[in-house]
């Protein structure tokens, strides 16, 4: 390993180093709804409420990508620290 990573990786003797545990679930959608599925870069900024409100927002302002305009009025309030990713569903 490259001794400038060593620091970084001190406590891990084997891989994987970084397990993901996703949320799964069924949830049945009808037409005219709407889902917003993101990173975890969205959800440490904001609450899944939060989120609606501006979507619903924009589609009040006949907004046409919901999920640039989620992040813009994300971004206005918060400076992202992690990757964020977005996708926005209507149905």
């Amino acid at each position: 390993m490259i001794d400038q990573y060593a620091s970084l990786f001190y406590g891990y003797k084997t891989p994987p180093y970084i397990t993901a545990k996703p949320e799964t679930g069924i949830c049945n959608l009808n037409v005219g709804d709407i889902a917003i599925l993101a990173s975890d870069g969205l959800w440490d900024l904001i609450t899944s409420e939060e989120a609606t409100e501006i979507v619903l927002a924009g589609v009040s302002q006949s907004e046409t990508d919901l999920a640039r305009y989620l992040l813009e009025q994300v971004k206005s309030k918060h400076s992202p620290g992690d990757d964020v990713t977005i996708v926005v569903l209507r149905l």
